[in-house]
């Protein structure tokens, strides 16, 4: 990272009270300084009723607080379908979401980015400003790029309150770290050993089981690939923890969450920061 890039991203974080994280990273390359993109009308979706209303909404009536806040229009635009009949919700956990749905083929990620919406960490504006700079990023099978994107716009005070990507949902999708933990539960050591469920594992902690092979497989590809992703796109990922990378049904895997511009740790040291861990056949 230059000496400019650093000063933009400190002062960026600077701004809203936040220290900018230090890199000292060799192995790879930090993305391009963002330019400043304006809130076109093109990235805004009205808002017809209270947001408020899906986040409490009870799971039977999610179909009707979702039409009552994004209307029929909205529906259409983010879903493609002309009714919200059949959405789910989905667990959510990640910075800043506000909630997940699910209808149709297509997940829709709702957030309040640190700032505000529209702000300087906007993801909808970070994908705007990727589609326009690094089309074949956004073309990458192996990259989980938006398919949509827009910053709501209250209906009653006309202020952009949240954002919303749309991406192709991925059913039964797990991530990296979930195969991790799965592991560790199931391969325990010490006094434990014995409640094992893998047989060879019970039979002797040392002799490195299928399951332990398929771990180790499974990390190299993940290096592999977060390589290729530099190799090709020039850039580093930026938040490349061991729960940003998704294995789908068919055992693919796919690079998720880094539109954040909070995301701009070293690769290398994220992923293997994420999973840290005790169990000795982990280290």
């Amino acid at each position: 990272m230059s000496d400019m890039e650093r000063g933009n991203t400190e002062d960026k974080f600077a701004e809203f009270g936040l220290v900018a994280p230090q890199i000292d990273c060799q192995c790879c390359q930090a993305a391009e300084a963002a330019a400043e993109l304006d809130v076109s009308a093109a990235l805004v979706l009205q808002l017809v009723g209270d947001l408020e209303e899906v986040v409490d909404a009870a799971e039977h009536d999610l179909p009707a607080a979702v039409t009552r806040t994004f209307g029929s229009d909205g529906i259409k635009t983010l879903f493609g379908r002309s009714s919200a009949e059949g959405i789910r919700r989905l667990r959510c956990s990640g910075f800043n979401h506000v909630f997940m749905l699910e209808l149709g083929g297509k997940l829709m990620k709702c957030i309040r980015p640190h700032g505000g919406a529209g702000g300087q960490f906007s993801e909808a504006l970070e994908a705007e400003r990727l589609r326009r700079s690094s089309p074949s990023l956004c073309k990458d099978p192996q990259v989980i790029f938006p398919e949509a994107f827009f910053i709501c716009q209250d209906h009653a005070s006309s202020a952009f309150i949240c954002e919303v990507l749309v991406f192709e949902y991925l059913p039964t999708c797990q991530s990296v770290a979930d195969v991790w933990k799965s592991y560790e539960r199931t391969h325990p050591c010490g006094v434990r050993q014995q409640a094992s469920a893998c047989s060879a594992h019970r039979a002797d902690a040392e002799v490195r089981c299928e399951h332990t092979k398929a771990l180790r497989s499974l990390v190299r590809q993940v290096a592999l690939l977060g390589r290729h992703f530099q190799a090709i796109h020039g850039r580093r990922h930026g938040d490349f923890k061991a729960d940003n990378v998704l294995i789908d049904r068919h055992g693919r895997l796919h690079l998720a969450d880094f539109l954040s511009p909070f995301c701009v740790s070293c690769d290398r040291e994220e992923f293997c920061n994420s999973l840290q861990s005790q169990h000795p056949l982990s280290q």
